[in-house]
């Protein structure tokens, strides 16, 4: 199902780190993307985005987390994202894993030109991070 995964590997505490991807689906019934975000702390509870009918067999574009939500407490270093698409029938792509590191002062990168849609599939909620001390991802 996974065509094209692409993120930037470093960025700027603030800044937005975008998730781009493309998947395809012989049968054109793509219907969720999940996402599973997380921090050097812990892991979110899955996050669940619907596809419009447009991209259901053809899914391009990218997710945002904004890592100025994250604040609070002791800085994270590292993100973490996991992603899996899922057809009507319920089945599931192998999950992709993609991780940033947070640096000061890093400059993002977007992905080549022209492999991925320029369009918002939505953005990762921060508040499912939860606080404090724990297991990574």
């Amino acid at each position: 199902m996974w065509d094209r995964v692409y993120a930037a590997t470093q960025i700027s505490p603030g800044d937005v780190w975008r998730i781009y991807f493309k998947g395809t689906d012989p049968d054109g019934d793509l219907r969720f993307v999940y996402a599973w975000a997380g921090t050097s702390f812990r892991p979110t509870t899955p996050f669940r985005f619907s596809i419009d009918i447009d991209q259901r067999g053809v899914v391009s574009g990218y997710l945002e987390l904004h890592t100025s939500q994250l604040g609070g407490g002791i800085a994270p270093s590292s993100i973490r994202v996991q992603l899996a698409l899922e057809d009507l029938s319920g089945l599931r792509s192998e999950p992709m894993t993609l991780a940033a590191e947070l640096y000061l002062g890093a400059r993002y990168e977007g992905p080549p030109p022209g492999l991925f849609e320029e369009r918002s599939l939505g953005r990762i909620p921060v508040e499912t991070i939860p606080r404090g001390a724990g297991p990574g991802l």
